[in-house]
């Protein structure tokens, strides 16, 4: 919900978002180790 800051840990949607925000950020300030096409399972949307 917009009203919580902090999610739940029981939200699912959490780790998947947070785990594609830093690879987005990892590949945008080109820390990045590997390329997009060895990491799979991340949305870089």
């Amino acid at each position: 919900s917009e009203e919580y800051i902090i999610p739940s840990v029981f939200d699912t949607r959490v780790a998947p978002a947070v785990a594609a925000a830093v690879a987005r950020a990892a590949y945008q300030t080109a820390a990045a180790r590997r390329t997009r096409q060895s990491v799979g399972g991340y949305r870089l949307a």
